[in-house]
């Protein structure tokens, strides 16, 4: 219920964020400029990318709160890699709600303190999620690949130290040394980052430490970490097939397809700030149409991240339906007939994974 009431919170925010939008004039160029160019204004002064940000921006924030929320509440699950995706929440929600106070008090545009504040706290809370997100990969890949467990939960303070502190200790070394600021539009949809100025090679410097590396490196390691890990299931379940029944087998191709997509995503999503990245650092000049779709596309992806995961591993995942379904006193016989009571594993999907995860990392993703 407190899901729903946050739920409803952002549908009413977001309502009248839109409509104050819409009720609001796009700048004209002034009258008397006979410059055949259109002025580099920033993406937030066009009406279809504040509506855009402002319905995404929401929807991401809930589906963070969501994920934290419905762990806490729903005990069975509470399981290390759902407190993983926690963590990963929590940074998505720094990451785009910052952003969005920024957007409705307009202060992206003043090279201030809220400015610098909201680059800060963006900036770290991104490469949390970058950080938890591959911690989850190699959380997963020791687990299902090496069928180490007992190591891969003792990595759990290592994760803690490195993917809190690091992004910490980085973003506060730019903030030190004053490179926190607006951006123009050049590197992001809008919101404040690595301040540009005169000196462009400086500034490139300091977005690869506050996000780029990181972002890129997350890319190739997802990938190589994703691919082995779906590898494994799907050479586990050609060798148990015979000992599974239809629905574990349907259960685990399901787990193997999610498992595919979380790296597919995840670039998906952050492709488009990287290819502006790339452009920028190299002073390239793109066409104006090109820019702004790549802006655009740049603003869903970067403030997306939030909702997306929501979806991936909640609403498309048993147990949460499950646990819907209960607390809204949905009765449907396809459930009582035909699945198992929450909390209970199905026996076949048990004997082929609990003993390389303990029990919670494949059903994770079922």
């Amino acid at each position: 219920m407190l899901a729903f009431a946050l739920f409803l919170c952002t549908v009413v925010c977001t309502t009248k964020a839109i409509a104050d939008i819409l009720n609001e004039e796009e700048p004209t160029v002034a009258s008397g400029t006979t410059s055949l160019t259109t002025p580099d204004i920033n993406p937030y002064h066009k009406t279809y990318n504040r509506v855009l940000f402002t319905v995404i921006s929401s929807l991401s924030t809930f589906g963070s709160v969501a994920i934290i929320v419905t762990y806490f509440l729903w005990r069975d699950l509470q399981t290390t890699t759902r407190r993983i995706l926690v963590y990963i929440s929590i940074g998505d929600f720094f990451a785009t709600y910052p952003s969005v106070v920024i957007f409705w008090t307009k202060q992206y545009e003043k090279n201030g303190m809220s400015c610098k504040l909201q680059s800060f706290i963006t900036s770290t809370a991104i490469m949390w999620s970058f950080f938890w997100t591959t911690s989850l990969a190699i959380y997963l890949y020791i687990a299902l690949v090496k069928k180490r467990h007992d190591i891969s939960e003792k990595l759990m303070v290592t994760f803690h130290v490195v993917n809190w502190c690091l992004p910490t200790v980085l973003v506060g070394a730019a903030l030190y040394e004053k490179q926190l600021g607006t951006t123009k539009s050049e590197s992001t949809a809008g919101w404040c980052w690595i301040r540009i100025g005169e000196d462009r090679e400086r500034a490139v410097i300091w977005m690869l430490i506050c996000g780029k590396f990181w972002e890129i490196l997350s890319y190739f390691i997802n990938g190589i970490l994703y691919y082995c890990i779906t590898r494994t299931i799907k050479k586990e379940v050609s060798e148990r097939m015979h000992l599974m029944s239809p629905q574990s087998i349907q259960i685990a191709e399901q787990g193997r397809g999610k498992l595919v997509l979380v790296p597919v995503i995840f670039v998906v999503l952050r492709i488009w700030g990287t290819i502006r990245f790339i452009l920028f650092a190299s002073s390239a000049h793109p066409p104006t149409v090109f820019k702004d779709v790549m802006i655009t596309l740049q603003l869903i992806g970067d403030n997306a991240q939030g909702i997306t995961n929501f979806i991936l591993f909640c609403v498309l995942t048993e147990k949460f339906k499950q646990q819907i379904i209960r607390v809204f006193g949905i009765c449907n016989r396809r459930y009582k007939a035909g699945r198992l009571p929450s909390g209970q594993a199905n026996p076949d999907v048990h004997r082929t994974f609990s003993d390389t995860t303990g029990g919670d990392t494949y059903t994770f993703y079922s």
